[in-house]
């Protein structure tokens, strides 16, 4: 295990002192508007110099592409002819092909079915009908669960069949599982037992690496230990009649699974990255999954963690710090990993939780309600060879009443750079290094802000974008950072309502 720590503090000066700035309005084109499509899902993706996308209202399908160098709806297609009773399970891609995921119960015989439908960008239409991938006799008590490999080469299906026993100590989850090759072309699939009961076993994350095979993450516990031993195994299926491999991952004295996120490197290895507890970053990396396990740990240093708090905060953590107390970032959730083609990581991770609100009348009537948080962003660059490059928070505060819409953050690489895109309040235009952020409201308009982090040093600058009302004398409605996309390093492409029955496209060029 390698334990690496800040201990000079030049390391941080490029941190508690970055640069804020303006972008040129000169920068910000606005595109000719188009008739508006409403739909309660809207999916994006690049192809090229386009963007396309997939707008579902009811059971009819509009596709869009549009050019992102004339910023103009270039075609238009309405389908109507998906299966009555239809249900979307993901949008995915794989190599440069962009599929529609969909189930259908049969009714008749009593079948889950699975689907999916290619779309062609360039024709703005789908390829052909859609074609059945697997079925299942039955219901199934999930829903499908749908993973693409690091390299996009491979498709996974998962779902878990009905069990046998409703007593979780005699029951054994039968989960199926469908790999595909690109070519949607079937590699293996079926049903597999798992080889512990639910009892004794949970199911936490899955991934597929590019050879095809699938590694499950899970908890194992030892019921007749006292007390009871629990483990994190890592479990590998090769098809099911593949025997199943497990490794136990034995992490170092006073080290837990953490919040951690599960996927495959570019270089086949398997890894754990995100969070020990709240005053570490974690990176554990799996290799083939043989073993031979390497676990590296990283402090978030406390100058890092009381930037851009209040100052009697900042003395708390101090004091905190004096006394040997624990003082860290709390509700961190690893959601960006990063992979450079020189081997090196950034892990992103932001502070999320959600706030229950509970109230009750003079009748005794009960209403609860929800705010969720998006806070802080805490960005950490791991080199190849397993050591610290450099480690940043980017201060800011969101909540509102739904999940995301307006909050939490786009990544945008740059060619040098990397930026964290989000929506922020105008009272903080000014905000200094010792200043708390002011929260944004979700839907309450607000500054369109990036934080510019440079890939080698980690050097971050503050740059406010534009104004989401009054964008060269044009207010902007419906903004959602899923509707972002970039088709060119350092810039990205957004569409949002602009009122009189229109959308239009919105590009912004960050360098």
């Amino acid at each position: 295990m390698k334990r690496i720590t800040f201990l000079l503090s030049i390391l941080f000066i490029a941190q508690l002192v970055f640069g804020q700035e303006k972008l040129s309005q000169e920068k910000v084109q606005i595109g000719v508007p188009y008739p508006v499509v409403d739909a309660g899902i809207k999916k994006y993706f690049t192809y090229k110099n386009l963007i396309i996308s997939v707008k579902v209202d009811r059971g009819k399908f509009f596709l869009q592409t549009y050019n992102t160098d004339k910023l103009t709806l270039e075609k238009v297609a309405v389908f109507e002819d998906f299966p009555r009773g239809f249900r979307i399970e993901k949008f995915i891609e794989l190599k440069d092909r962009i599929f529609i995921l969909y189930s259908l119960w049969d009714r008749a015989t009593e079948k889950e079915k699975f689907f999916t439908r290619e779309i062609d960008p360039l024709k703005c239409s789908f390829v052909e009908k859609g074609k059945k991938l697997l079925e299942v006799s039955g219901k199934i008590s999930s829903r499908f669960s749908c993973l693409t490999s690091h390299d996009k080469g491979k498709l996974f299906i998962q779902y878990r069949n009905k069990a046998k026993f409703r007593n979780d100590s005699k029951n054994k989850d039968v989960i199926g599982m469908w790999v595909y090759d690109d070519n949607l072309q079937k590699l293996w699939g079926g049903d597999i037992e798992m080889p512990y009961t639910e009892e004794k076993m949970d199911n936490l994350q899955y991934t597929i690496n590019s050879d095809g095979d699938v590694f499950l993450l899970a908890i194992v516990r030892d019921l007749d230990a006292a007390p009871v031993l629990s483990e994190r195994r890592l479990i590998k299926f090769a098809g099911p009649n593949a025997d199943i491999t497990e490794k136990v991952i034995n992490f170092p004295e006073g080290k837990s699974g953490g919040n951690l996120s599960f996927f495959e490197d570019g270089t086949g290895s398997l890894v754990l990255a995100g969070y020990s507890g709240t005053t570490e970053v974690a990176k554990i990396n799996l290799g083939k999954g043989d073993g031979d396990f390497q676990f590296d740990y990283y402090d978030i240093p406390l100058d890092i963690i009381n930037l851009n708090l209040k100052a009697r905060k900042v003395k708390k953590n101090n004091k905190k710090e004096s006394k040997n107390k624990t003082v860290g970032l709390s509700n961190l959730v690893p959601t960006n990993l990063y992979l450079h083609n020189d081997g090196s990581m950034v892990v992103v991770g932001e502070q999320y939780y959600v706030v229950v609100h509970t109230s009750t009348d003079a009748n005794g009537n009960t209403r609860t309600t929800y705010t969720y948080h998006y806070d802080d962003i805490l960005v950490t660059k791991i080199n190849k060879d397993g050591s610290l490059a450099w480690m940043r928070k980017l201060p800011k505060r969101q909540h509102g009443k739904k999940p995301q819409g307006s909050m939490s953050f786009k990544l945008i690489e740059g060619v040098d750079d990397l930026y964290f895109v989000y929506m922020d309040n105008i009272k903080n235009l000014g905000l200094g290094d010792d200043d708390e952020p002011v929260r944004h409201a979700d839907g309450k308009g607000g500054f369109l802000t990036a934080y510019k982090v440079g890939y080698e040093t980690g050097s971050v600058k503050r740059i406010s974008l534009l104004d989401s009302r009054n964008i060269k004398e044009m207010k902007m409605y419906q903004f959602k950072l899923s509707r972002i996309s970039s088709v060119t390093p350092d810039e990205f492409v957004f569409e949002v309502y602009k009122k009189k029955k229109e959308d239009v496209l919105i590009k912004v060029e960050l360098k």
